[in-house]
């Protein structure tokens, strides 16, 4: 694709137009020439060598000579230019930041053809990008994001960023500092209100909107949440464990009984023949078996709702516990 902007009306115009690009008017004496005149001069002569790189494709080299064109003389088509190298470059960001810069030169110098051209890269580069409209309240706060410090001029504007995770530190002489991670998204526009908290203990008078969870920077220790009170034991597990213990004792007995019975049968009984005195003895030895399993069965069933219980109250002082460590750890971040 080629260079919208400059397809013709850079490299087609009159000299007195091309020199007038860098804000110079063309020398026409020849008279010895001072020191800033050599300087613009050369200015203008890496401008179209950078031109031509471009059209090479190269576009590190070219990016080079521009940067050195702006400092020397800063002008709203050098300032594209260098946003055109940086966005093939893939610094999106920076590409757009500079496009807006060179909106703002070209508002001040009336290049109408240079806020179209920026206004259509801008267009193109919008979803490929995302803002960030950082908002600090108070005085005397320094805002950086990813270690480079924001320009008070930026605050309250919607400052291209790249896509992706971005860390945001905000400080204060006599506050406490913070410190955040933002994640950006193509096309997305985030604003974030920052207010950071007194050292003398004041509360803020707003809750910073818009960030995550912030983490703040060295500051008083602040004093642990006050400890839960202790849950009170459930009897019911110890009910029921008391209730299995005694269901197994009553089998106990009723087998011991079962056992008389039988020994009494055994004693009396001849060639598998039982004299009818003991038919007694062979219903109550009956009964025992069937009272000492129905006795077994329950212990065991009460011994299994005991364990159940035990361990369900144990799970619930684990919830109650982690509960609590969360919100103490969510505390102390304010």
């Amino acid at each position: 694709m080629g260079h919208p902007s400059r397809s013709g009306w850079f490299r087609a115009l009159p000299l007195s137009i091309a020199v007038g690009l860098l804000g110079v008017s063309p020398v026409v004496r020849a008279e010895p020439k001072d020191s800033e005149v050599e300087a613009v001069e050369s200015a203008r002569s890496m401008f179209y060598r950078a031109l031509a790189l471009q059209d090479q494709g190269k576009w590190a080299e070219a990016l080079e000579l521009l940067e050195k064109v702006a400092e020397t003389r800063e002008s709203a088509q050098v300032r594209f230019n260098i946003a055109f190298d940086h966005e093939h470059l893939g610094r999106l960001a920076t590409a757009a930041r500079g496009y807006e810069r060179a909106i703002l030169l070209a508002e001040q110098s009336g290049a109408n053809n240079v806020i179209s051209a920026a206004h259509d890269r801008l267009a193109r580069l919008s979803s490929r990008v995302a803002r960030l409209v950082v908002r600090p309240v108070g005085e005397g706060i320094t805002v950086t994001v990813d270690g480079v410090e924001l320009a008070s001029a930026d605050w309250g504007r919607a400052v291209p960023f790249e896509i992706g995770e971005h860390s945001i530190h905000a400080h204060a002489d006599g506050r406490l500092s913070y410190r955040a991670s933002v994640t950006l998204t193509g096309g997305e526009t985030r604003e974030l209100v920052i207010e950071l908290v007194s050292l003398q203990g004041e509360p803020p008078k707003a809750v910073p909107r818009g960030l995550p969870l912030l983490t703040p920077g060295p500051g008083p220790e602040q004093a642990p949440p006050a400890p839960r009170p202790a849950p009170k034991p459930n009897a019911l597990p110890y009910v029921a464990a008391g209730a299995a213990v005694l269901s197994l004792a009553t089998a106990g007995v009723f087998y011991a009984l079962r056992k008389d019975a039988l020994d009494t049968m055994r004693a009396g009984c001849q060639g598998g023949h039982c004299p009818e005195e003991l038919r007694s003895t062979d219903e109550l030895g009956s009964l025992y078996t069937t009272a000492a399993n129905v006795a077994l069965a329950t212990g065991i069933g009460l011994g299994g709702v005991s364990a159940g219980l035990f361990i369900s109250q144990l799970e619930d002082d684990g919830d109650d516990q982690r509960s609590v460590g969360v919100r103490a750890s969510v505390s102390t971040t304010f």
